[in-house]
């Protein structure tokens, strides 16, 4: 076909073909593919919402929607670390209310062992989830999570034995939450600059000297934490400076 580059028609190149006069544009699949390709990543990594990635790509919310949901549904198979023993990290990310990708990865030799795409953190399918990962034959050397009861519950019930930790960082993030930016008070704020300090832990030499730091705040600050407020009106008694105390 003889053509001719003819400008551009809705930010695509146009063309005319000088036998017949017809105008047209040309569509690059493979160029296009890779486009969907850079957005799913970005919902996915980068946890950006549809309505962020619909107004800087130009794409509407519900082709992202159509097409994320087909690329969820052709995830690569998973190879898995047989007969050996792993430590693995297990959460849940959120999506949306709809969507959410709950995790089992080996944080020794890299590898995710098993994944479910589901609604939520739920009990019955985080044990079905473990005991599937036991049956093929995987060893559980230890668990690190963010301490959901849910996985919690469904870890005593499949393996009651294995050795579990709540991850640093959610509890780092937490105490920061229940602090605030700015303690009011001398044993928050201190408290706050011990909680900053949990993630550099790496060894049984810095946990030990991370423990003896809280327990001499505590000692210093024992009456502030543990006293308590008085309602005449109800007759109950509460924790006055709760957020610490938690």
């Amino acid at each position: 076909m003889d053509v001719i580059s003819w400008g551009k028609q809705n930010g695509k190149r146009r063309f005319k073909c000088k036998n017949c006069g017809i105008y047209f544009t040309s569509e690059n699949k493979s160029v296009s593919l890779k486009n969907k390709e850079v957005w799913f990543k970005k919902w996915i990594i980068g946890k950006q919402t549809y309505e962020q990635i619909s107004s800087e790509s130009g794409y509407s919310i519900s082709t992202l929607q159509r097409y994320f949901n087909t690329m969820l549904g052709k995830a690569s198979k998973l190879s898995y670390s047989q007969n050996k023993e792993v430590y693995l990290l297990i959460d849940g990310t959120y999506f949306s209310n709809e969507i959410c990708l709950v995790v089992f990865r080996d944080d020794i030799f890299k590898q995710t062992q098993l994944y479910r795409i589901t609604d939520g953190e739920h009990y019955e399918e985080m044990k079905e989830d473990l005991e599937n990962i036991l049956n093929l034959g995987i060893k559980i050397g230890g668990i690190t999570c963010d301490g959901d009861k849910s996985l919690l519950k469904a870890i005593r019930k499949v393996c009651p034995k294995v050795p579990v930790q709540r991850c640093l960082v959610h509890i780092q993030r937490m105490c920061k939450i229940w602090l605030s930016d700015y303690p009011k008070s001398n044993a928050g704020f201190e408290l706050r600059e011990i909680v900053c300090k949990i993630h550099f832990i790496d060894n049984e030499l810095k946990k030990q000297y991370w423990i003896k730091e809280f327990l001499d705040w505590f000692e210093t600050h024992k009456d502030f934490i543990n006293e308590k407020s008085y309602s005449e009106q109800t007759g109950r008694y509460w924790y006055t400076h709760k957020m610490v105390r938690r």
